[in-house]
């Protein structure tokens, strides 16, 4: 089991230090640097959950890989994907404050140099700023060219009620094309990032050159597994009896079950959370001996039969290789639901199974809708609440995976 354990690990090592991450992340596009020189490239798509101040990019296949700040490049480029423009602008982040003051209904404006992205250009640009959970928007003034904040915040008053400015309608007001909206639907408008965009398509109209739609809608997905496979367990028990220390031959062992998974909507869907109840059932038997050498000698029997649900709940990291296929690791806290486990010996009461959480990693492929990976656990001690005994549970296991929906 230890020297599985080994190998693992330093094919975990040798998979993570391979280029494989980089391959077909790297797609086709452009930079702009100060002195207005265009240069074509591979621009690393790492499809920013916050607007980045950095970015990777390589002149060609097989090139070194560079990176480029937002010190030296004004705009860049994935053809057909984003687009990101450096604009020095005057950024308020305090979109919403609920205590109870007054006058708090004002933002706070500082002057910043940021990567605003692209979301709509035409005669009237709209761009967005995101910060992890914070998504501020942009527009750009149609006579100066200068972009200024869509102003929104939601606030309370001495009264503790919410109130909201909706300064950025009248600015849409200002800035959008009369002749192609209807007014009163710009009253309505919510801070949204959709609504916002509807909204300037519709004022910039659909001539040439007018609308470029820069922005990719990457949706939340769930998907279903059903897995099957078989886990390499072993168990080492020291019981309260002298010289009952035990260590049971391994077991192969089935495991089945099924997983649910999300996939988050960023990075280029290659996140996920899941979480994957396994059955499985080991059992197992061994024999020590008691008062050795002496006239009252015996040898006793202790048994194993340890029934249980594993539910991991953890992440994963896509690496995706074509449209078809793809690698991925896992990491996971494992709970364990015991049912009717017990580990009884000769001559004394038995132990009621009772363990607690561990941890596991993984590594896995899928091709389509197939797939398979290998997993490794942490030791378990399935005797947690008792003094003086413990059972410490090793496992590694191999599964096959099909995809329901």
């Amino acid at each position: 089991m230890k020297a599985i354990k080994i190998y693992f690990f330093l094919f975990l090592n040798l998979y993570l230090s391979t280029e494989i991450f980089a391959q077909n992340n790297f797609q086709k596009g452009y930079y702009i640097n100060n002195n207005g020189n265009v240069i074509e490239c591979l621009i690393l798509n790492e499809d920013w959950k916050s607007s980045p101040s950095i970015f990777k990019y390589k002149i060609s296949e097989g090139q070194d890989v560079n990176t480029a700040s937002i010190e030296n490049v004004s705009v860049f480029e994935i053809n057909g994907a984003l687009k990101y423009e450096r604009h020095e602008v005057l950024i308020a982040r305090n979109l919403k404050d609920l205590t109870p003051t007054q006058n708090n209904s004002e933002l706070d404006f500082k002057k910043e140099t940021l990567f605003l992205k692209v979301l709509v250009e035409g005669d009237v640009n709209l761009y967005q700023y995101e910060d992890g959970s914070l998504k501020i928007f942009f527009i750009e003034n149609p006579e100066t060219e200068k972009v200024e904040q869509l102003e929104f915040k939601a606030y309370a008053n001495t009264e503790n009620k919410v109130l909201y400015n909706n300064k950025f309608r009248t600015q849409l007001y200002k800035y959008l094309n009369p002749a192609n909206i209807d007014k009163e639907s710009i009253r309505d408008l919510d801070y949204y990032r959709k609504e916002l965009i509807n909204i300037v398509e519709l004022s910039n109209g659909n001539t040439a050159n007018t609308f470029v739609n820069k922005s990719t809608d990457l949706k939340s997905k769930l998907n279903l597994y059903a897995k099957a496979g078989f886990g390499l367990s072993s168990l080492y028990f020291e019981g309260p009896i002298a010289n009952q220390n035990i260590t049971f031959d391994d077991q192969v062992i089935p495991r089945f079950g099924i997983e649910i998974e999300y996939i988050l909507s960023f990075n280029n869907n290659k996140w996920s959370v899941f979480t994957t109840p396994i059955y499985q059932n080991y059992k197992a038997d061994s024999f020590f001996i008691i008062a050795e050498g002496l006239p009252s000698e015996s040898r006793r029997e202790t048994k194993v039969e340890y029934n249980s649900i594993e539910l991991p709940v953890g992440i994963r990291h896509y690496f995706f290789l074509n449209n078809s296929s793809r690698l991925y690791l896992n990491a996971a806290i494992v709970f364990d639901a015991n049912l009717n486990s017990t580990i009884e010996s000769t001559g004394s009461n038995p132990f009621d199974i009772r363990s607690g959480a561990n941890f596991s990693a993984g590594i896995g492929y899928q091709y389509k809708n197939y797939g398979i990976e290998f997993l490794y656990f942490s030791e378990r001690n399935l005797l947690d609440r008792y003094l003086g005994s413990r059972a410490d549970y090793n496992a590694l296991a191999f599964q096959l995976s099909y995809k329901l929906f």
